[in-house]
């Protein structure tokens, strides 16, 4: 009788540790799409200019500062309605990363990049390691959780969870905030994310469906990526192949 209790516990020990693995699928190939828009308004962006111009050390400061806040009020009605779209090639542990005029090979272990950008009908092509840049900063991350704030999208649950970044740097301190949907049955690192410009090997995983990103001081002027398509097939390796001898490499 024991050993038949004994033999009951560890089958239904092994049964659920397979449900877990069939829950959870490890994506090392993948396609994501996002589409960006930007959310402000002249009061948000007059109001972030405001300590600035209390703070102007002269006139000619301050008449700076009132041509910043005339030009940037004027855009921001035609960034709520500009939509762009960000499409995301995972290969493995690289990324390929095609957004309006630019692409980049996104390498999330060592934070490096390699881009081509088109800048007036010509292309730059650049080599940066921006792992090397964040080193020099101080960079912590808090994490909060609250599964009870759900969503749907493209018909997959998804639960809120918010990301705070405090990086002291040699010249300021930035407060960012990340607020995410995330489904966590696929496990994506989410340094795979360039959107989320992490700047530590984070431990944390999960499907991005929404993001939200501000700076704390200002949240009323913020990006906000939404996934519009997605699959988890195996990518053409072309994607990822590139000459590196003709990308400049540039220090930080």
């Amino acid at each position: 009788m024991k050993k038949l209790l004994y033999f009951l516990v560890i089958t239904s020990i092994i049964s659920c540790k397979i449900l877990d693995q069939k829950k959870q699928q490890i994506v090392k190939n993948g396609f994501l799409s996002y589409s960006l828009s930007t959310e402000s308004t002249k009061v948000d962006i007059k109001d972030s200019f405001l300590e600035m111009f209390k703070d102007a050390k002269n006139k000619e400061d301050s008449l700076l500062i009132k041509n910043l806040i005339k030009v940037s009020t004027k855009l921001a009605s035609s960034l709520k309605t500009n939509l762009e779209k960000h499409d995301y090639y995972i290969i493995n542990d690289t990324i390929k990363i095609i957004a309006p005029k630019e692409k980049t090979i996104y390498l999330p272990k060592t934070f490096k990049k390699f881009t081509e950008k088109k800048f007036r009908d010509k292309i730059y092509k650049t080599e940066v390691n921006w792992g090397d840049l964040y080193k020099r900063w101080n960079t912590n991350y808090t994490v909060e959780y609250n599964r009870k704030d759900k969503k749907e999208i493209l018909g997959i649950d998804c639960y809120k969870l918010i990301l705070t970044e405090k990086s002291v740097r040699s010249f300021d301190t930035y407060i960012e905030v990340y607020e995410l949907y995330v489904n966590d049955e696929y496990i994506i690192p989410f340094t795979y994310y360039d959107f989320l410009k992490l700047k530590n090997q984070l431990s944390f995983n999960g499907l991005i469906l929404e993001c939200k990103t501000y700076y704390k001081e200002t949240p009323g002027l913020n990006n906000i990526y939404t996934l519009t398509d997605y699959n988890f097939k195996k990518q053409k390796k072309s994607l990822i192949e590139f000459n590196k001898s003709e990308y400049i490499k540039q220090n930080l």
